[in-house]
């Protein structure tokens, strides 16, 4: 009992002799030799664009959140592990750190948080050491003095849906699900957890992935958007380190092998400068906002490799990356370097729209559906006609779509329902001759048939026939759990439209066959792909300073194709059909009709001995 009083009286004085952020992270914070390759005490000095978004994050700060999109190798996963320590230590509350799965979160505790406490004696004292038998201290759960810290994963809504806080750490955003347990986006569930604190602290960080859901850059397009610029030692012009200006050569005999070193040319007087300066130059820089009337409010900071240390990422190995990437032609290569070294978002649809002309252009010559898909379709409702797409889906998001119709007729009289469902029932030749039917068809229930939709599909739900409806909210994930309305008397599922149409128009700027590609048959007329083009992503400022992002409706078009996409989409997200053993099962199919071939074949000798042909 003594000695716990001595504990917290301890505790109690150490307190006291508050520290700032950046000060108690220099003088206190030791950085582990197994996770770090400069152990030892915490410089600021050597990435001197993180003192900023230290002191963004220092409780005195008025800013109440700050966001960071980065490259890798920047120092930015030792500031959020620094940020626990000292909250610990100095500004004791409540605390959730939020990685992307619940097994990372564990992850994240076992390798970088509980590591920290143990090479720090002042955070020792403050909590009890992870034991079996403590109840108050787990990977996913530390009490302390003052506070408790909460590590959560972006997959679990049980995990999101813990007590309020105060702090909160959203790590890589970008990699956390669309979608958590059909409760919405994790970041909106996870940031409802800080309502209740006047003084809430937010910090969000994250490599960027693709331009059209990333959640970070999201984040830092409505922050003041800040970039660290550095002075030219030659000129002192200020300006912001982009890869377009290294320069460099390469040998003729093996143009990826570097032979001279790489310089980067200053934008104001055009001089060529060593990386050597790298460093005196970053020690002059100062972050300079695009939106300055959310200074203090919500602080924004974007940093490339560029800025890496010396010692840590050099230009040379950038520019190495770089070559390789371009060498193999693999955009995933190119994708990797721009999200992990640029720090920049893959603009994967760079016009975020169709060429009609293109996709006419790029049709292909075939009827059957493949081994490996799954056949799903969309519906939509139009008061003189109804519209079916039918698609097939392989893994990873390779589509074939195999036909579009329409059936001609008046949705309030059971003719046209009758043509529509004979469709649904019949057969598909698969390419090895086996057959199969649509797995799950989405009919759009929006227009003014809505109780004629409902009552139609209420009676095919055992062929899993839905009514659905788009939702207007642009975080709303493809599909949430289905909904009931006594009204209609059935169930229904919600489409979040805009994030069905991203994942569209994403697949369909991509030009190679494989992943995500959306293959069309010849059926396919150019009318459905004037529809397909009838619509574009645009992005607006609004008056607060956001950027907001929409989709906008070329005057005069019909854009029923683009609808009959994104219902083929939610059907696929509703059955998430398990294509290891959709491929299991055409495999056996094909070593059974081989299986065949050999009786046959055998049967044929046989005969041809037994007769003497």
């Amino acid at each position: 009992m003594i000695m716990n009083l001595n504990k917290v009286i301890a505790n109690a004085v150490r307190v006291s002799e508050h520290l700032s952020f950046c000060d108690w992270s220099e003088q206190k914070r030791i950085l582990q030799a197994k996770s770090s390759a400069e152990p030892g005490r915490l410089r600021l000095s050597r990435t001197p664009y993180m003192r900023k978004i230290f002191e963004s994050l220092d409780p005195a700060n008025p800013a109440e959140r700050v966001v960071f999109m980065k490259s890798t190798q920047v120092g930015a996963t030792e500031a959020g592990v620094t940020w626990a320590g000292y909250v610990i230590d100095q500004n004791p509350c409540s605390m959730m750190i939020v990685q992307p799965t619940v097994d990372l979160a564990k992850r994240y505790s076992k390798q970088r948080l509980q590591p920290m406490i143990d090479d720090m004696p002042i955070l020792q004292t403050k909590m009890e050491k992870v034991t079996s038998r403590s109840a108050s201290n787990t990977q996913t759960f530390k009490d302390f003095l003052g506070g408790v810290m909460v590590m959560s994963g972006a997959n679990s809504a049980a995990s999101l849906r813990s007590a309020p806080v105060r702090i909160l750490f959203l790590d890589e955003v970008d990699a956390y699900p669309e979608d958590c347990d059909g409760e919405g986006d994790p970041v909106v569930i996870a940031l409802r957890r800080t309502d209740a604190f006047y003084n809430r602290k937010i910090f969000i960080c994250s490599t960027p992935t693709d331009q059209l859901n990333s959640k970070v850059e999201r984040e830092f397009k409505n922050s003041n958007r800040q970039y660290f610029h550095v002075p030219c030692p030659i000129c002192d012009t200020p300006q912001v380190l982009n890869f377009e200006h290294l320069i460099y050569e390469t040998d003729k005999d093996d143009k990826y092998q570097l032979d001279s070193p790489v310089r980067y040319v200053c934008s104001g007087c055009g001089a060529e400068i060593a990386e050597e300066r790298k460093n005196e130059m970053m020690q002059k820089g100062e972050w300079i906002s695009e939106n300055p009337k959310l200074d203090g409010v919500y602080e924004g900071f974007h940093i490339n490799g560029l800025y890496s240390p010396p010692g840590w990422l050099s230009w040379s190995a950038i520019v190495d990356t770089y070559l390789k990437a371009e060498k193999t032609k693999n955009p995933l290569k190119k994708k990797e370097f721009t999200n992990t070294i640029l720090g920049r978002t893959w603009q994967s649809t760079k016009e975020k729209k169709v060429s009609q002309r293109e996709m006419m252009a790029r049709r292909e010559d075939y009827t059957l559906v493949p081994n490996n898909a799954v056949l799903v379709s969309g519906v939509d409702c139009q008061d003189d006609r109804l519209e079916i797409e039918t698609v097939a889906y392989s893994r990873n998001f390779e589509s074939h779509g195999m036909g579009y119709r329409v059936f001609m007729g008046d949705p309030a009289r059971p003719e046209v329902w009758k043509d529509l469902d004979d469709f649904l029932k019949k057969d598909w030749k698969r390419e090895d001759g086996s057959k199969t039917k649509i797995a799950c068809t989405c009919v759009d229930s929006g227009g003014h048939h809505t109780q004629t939709v409902y009552d139609w599909c209420n009676d095919r739900t055992n062929r899993r026939v839905y009514a659905v409806n788009g939702a207007a909210q642009k975080t709303r994930p493809i599909i949430t759990r289905p909904s009931k309305l006594d009204k209609y008397r059935g169930i229904f599922f919600s489409v979040g439209v805009h994030i069905a149409k991203i994942r569209l128009f994403t697949a369909l700027a991509i030009k190679e066959h494989g992943a995500g590609f959306c293959h069309y048959n010849k059926s396919y007329g150019n009318d459905y792909f004037k529809q397909l083009a009838s619509e574009t992503l645009v992005e607006t400022v609004n008056k607060r300073g956001f950027v907001e992002s929409s989709w906008k409706l070329t005057a005069g078009r019909r854009n029923e194709a683009i609808d009959l996409r994104t219902y083929s989409i939610a059907a696929l997200e509703i059955i998430k059909p398990d294509f290891d053993i959709i491929e299991q099962k055409a495999k056996k199919r094909a070593e059974n009709a081989g299986k065949v071939r050999q009786t046959k074949k055998k049967a044929k000798k046989i005969s041809k001995y037994v007769h003497g042909g």
